[in-house]
């Protein structure tokens, strides 16, 4: 079975990506200079919400922060996660981040 990662069916992951409504604009013209959107999960669970903005977003560069290395295996054992030249995770403590 493999997971769909163009739905959220979490009602907090709807709320979050509806914020990116408010700067549309702003990445409208970001993606046509060619440019990149930096933006940072902390926090990276089940990777659902960074690989929606991941294939949704192509202009945005996604860095997670996960703490835990079992939840990062998780992700890439379960859910489909995976990193490439735009989606990179980092193993530290997000305070710190």
């Amino acid at each position: 079975m493999k997971v769909y990662h163009g739905y959220l069916a979490s009602s907090y992951h709807t709320a979050i990506i509806s914020g990116f409504s408010l700067i549309s604009s702003y990445l409208e013209s970001v993606a046509s200079s060619g440019n990149r959107v930096k933006a940072v999960v902390i926090g990276l669970g089940a990777g659902l919400l960074p690989m929606f903005l991941h294939g949704c977003m192509q202009s945005m560069q996604i860095e997670g922060v996960e703490l835990d290395p079992v939840m990062l295996n998780l992700a890439k054992d379960y859910f489909g996660f995976t990193e490439d030249k735009r989606m990179k995770v980092s193993d530290c403590i997000s305070v710190h981040f």
